[in-house]
């Protein structure tokens, strides 16, 4: 008898603990207990694991040890952080590094940031009592004074020299910690239950997570038309390309992992006035169509659907025809001073005519692109794909390309050779000596090839032109033509193979850079020597990140939004 009664005892205990455990309400989104107004959300589903993670991988290890990082702690932007940072570490009592941030890391955990120039933010997290009380904040809580707000009680300090404050509260489970009394008060009356107010209702973020879907291990959330109005944003946004995101309110990305890949997913909402029509259907399909052509040989692919003839010229002068650096002075040195010492002539003047018209300007090097635009403009290609390797001899590296057109009829090869022989005949030579065309091949493929020193080659497949400046890169290309096209949909692809192209890009760097040596990479230890930019600084990050392999990003474009996808493999 008192088996049978054990025995349905523990049933209805375990019957309790399911229906206790099913009838329980699930936690609110840390978006919802978020006061609103916010310019950045971070959210991270395990912040304490990400950030052990972080703190004993080798890739921190090399970061630190870069010349990419050396500049990084001499920048302006990281020397006004440190000096909030200590600001506030003097208002706490305490500065707590790396370690100290991780006893305060709990599992599911919010951050959202207010003003970029003061660094106000809202910190939430979902910690244990037993493991908050072993951190030094929660030691020091008797140094603060004790405010209440919705029946909590919070820890406040304020200096009044730097206008500092540092607040922070435990309840329900959540640690929270504000560097504002009215954001504190406000995120205590939203975890008690108040609804008023919460970033989740904004339309911004409401919109945006409403195009992104689940969340990944890391989501950060950005109110687009607030940060591009903010001065300090668009002082300190690395990308300069704030014009090329006015159309979008918000943006949400998200970053999921697996074992061998990281792929971020990011969705930008359009304003209600900047509304689009997506690509047609037929570009959509070219673009799937290019994309199979890439080759093992490229490097770097690019496809785009419904490309503007302005872009399409420009791509083929620019990589195949008249390639060139375009020289930039940055504007923090003054211009360079005028002399005012050199004659107006000399006696070889003297020796000109003035009564006979100067040569015609087709003589002076110059790139004559208007018969290509024609061209381009007449044939409207509904895609393009650019394709790039990079080839190292003895002493140089270049970077061959080709260009493949699509369209919905057939080119035409004899205007084609004219419209390319009238763009560089005062390019490369006068009189057209050397623009003619005659037969050639690529592997096993005829093409047509330029009949001079330069090497430029085009071949026809029915809708699809190719133009290239190398022949083994172009056979590689046409090798593929047939083959079954990628998944349709993506109005932009491209794809980096970042291991395959390491060693030549060094050269280039370095080249760039004028032959610097390896030793001047890095800051001496006094701490006094710059690094080059191109072989030392940028040099140092594809070190750190030697282990990424390759670099994709797809490009879907949508009436109301435009979504985004890249994957490091």
């Amino acid at each position: 008898m008192k088996k049978i009664f054990a025995v349905v005892v523990a049933c209805l205990s375990v019957a309790t603990v399911a229906w206790v455990q099913i009838t329980a309400p699930a936690p609110r989104p840390l978006a919802e207990l978020t006061p609103g107004g916010a310019l950045i959300y971070v959210e991270a589903k395990d912040f304490h694991s990400l950030l052990s993670e972080w703190n004993q991988s080798g890739v921190k290890q090399a970061w630190l040890a870069s010349a990419n990082y050396q500049v990084f702690t001499n920048s302006n932007l990281l020397q006004k952080l440190q000096g909030l940072y200590q600001e506030y570490g003097g208002v706490a009592g305490f500065l707590p590094g790396l370690p100290g941030t991780l006893e305060i890391a709990g599992r599911e955990s919010s951050l959202a940031l207010y003003d970029l120039r003061e660094q106000h933010f809202v910190y939430i997290t979902r910690i244990a009592e037993s493991e908050l009380t072993k951190s030094q904040l929660w030691r020091l809580r008797e140094k603060f004074g004790e405010r209440q707000a919705s029946g909590a009680t919070f820890y406040m300090k304020r200096d009044d020299a730097s206008h500092r404050t540092v607040a922070f509260a435990f309840t329900r489970g959540y640690l929270v910690l504000a560097t504002r009394d009215d954001l504190m008060a406000r995120t205590l009356a939203l975890i008690a239950g108040g609804r008023d107010g919460n970033l989740s209702s904004e339309p911004w973020f409401a919109d945006a997570r409403a195009q992104a879907g689940a969340p990944g291990e890391l989501r950060m959330a950005l109110n687009l038309q607030q940060l591009f109005d903010n001065v300090s944003f668009r002082s300190y946004w690395i990308q300069r390309n704030a014009s090329e995101l006015r159309p979008f309110r918000a943006e949400i990305a998200d970053v999921k992992r697996t074992q061998n890949r990281i792929e971020e997913n990011r969705v930008f909402v359009r304003l209600p006035e900047q509304t689009i029509a997506p690509p047609s259907a037929d570009a959509l399909q070219s673009v799937a169509a290019l994309r199979a052509l890439t080759s093992a040989q490229g490097v770097l692919a690019r496809a785009w659907a419904s490309p503007s003839a302005d872009q399409i010229a420009t791509l083929i002068e620019s990589k195949l025809l008249a390639p060139a650096s375009l020289e930039r002075y940055g504007n923090q040195y003054a211009p360079p001073e005028v002399s005012t010492d050199e004659a107006a002539g000399s006696e070889q003047d003297l020796e000109t005519r003035i009564d006979e018209a100067p040569l015609p300007t087709d003589v002076s090097g110059g790139l004559n692109a208007a018969a290509l635009r024609n061209l381009v403009a007449q044939a409207a290609p509904n895609a393009m794909l650019h394709i790039q390797s990079s080839a190292a001899t003895e002493r140089f590296v270049h970077t061959p390309s080709v260009i493949v057109l699509a369209t919905a009829g057939d080119w035409d090869a004899a205007r084609v050779r004219e419209a390319l022989s009238m763009t560089v005949e005062t390019l490369w030579t006068t009189a057209r000596l050397g623009v003619g065309w005659r037969q050639g091949s690529a592997g096993s493929h005829m093409v047509e090839q330029l009949d001079g020193l330069a090497p430029l080659q085009f071949s026809i497949q029915g809708g699809m032109l190719f133009i290239a400046n190398d022949a083994g890169l172009l056979a590689g290309v046409l090798d593929r033509v047939g083959s079954a096209p990628v998944a349709v949909g993506a109005s932009y692809a491209a794809e980096f193979h970042h291991a395959a192209a390491r060693q030549d890009y060094m050269r280039i760097m370095q080249a760039l850079d004028f032959g610097a040596r390896s030793q001047s990479f890095f800051f001496n230890p006094q701490g006094d020597r710059t690094p080059p930019f191109f072989s030392g600084n940028l040099a140092s990050l594809s070190d750190v990140f030697r282990f990424v392999q390759s670099v994709a990003i797809t490009h879907v474009d949508l009436p109301t939004a435009q979504r985004q996808t890249v994957v490091y493999q």
